[in-house]
């Protein structure tokens, strides 16, 4: 198998693919906005939570992102979710990809909905 064979299928992946992400994208904000929104209602911040917080919210964004487009517009999905406490705490990440600027893309959702 040559190194340029997965390339050449991703290629006519795309060619066949119904979707762009412009066409999608209102769809993919709507989601990854709502369910965050939907996990969190009504709770505080507990440290002890927020793992089954963050896995609740990067799962069910993945199970219903793979809905979009009818699930064969070839696209990948990468949800990261981060929760911090609001307090005078520092927080640093960094994170970094290789993409394909011509055709991958990203959408950043951000919430600072005033709740401690």
């Amino acid at each position: 198998m040559s190194c340029d064979r997965p390339f050449k299928r991703r290629k006519i992946i795309m060619e066949n693919a119904a979707y762009e992400f412009h066409q999608i994208q209102d769809e993919v904000k709507k989601i990854t906005q709502e369910i965050p929104e939907k996990v969190l209602t009504g709770h505080s911040y507990h440290a002890a939570d927020v793992h089954q917080w963050t896995t609740d919210i990067s799962s069910q964004c993945l199970k219903e992102l793979k809905g979009v487009a009818n699930g064969s517009a070839g696209f990948k999905y990468i949800v990261n979710c981060t929760i911090l406490q609001k307090r005078n705490a520092g927080y640093h990440t960094n994170s970094s990809c290789f993409w394909d600027a011509e055709r991958d893309v990203f959408s950043k959702i951000s919430s600072n909905d005033g709740r401690e």
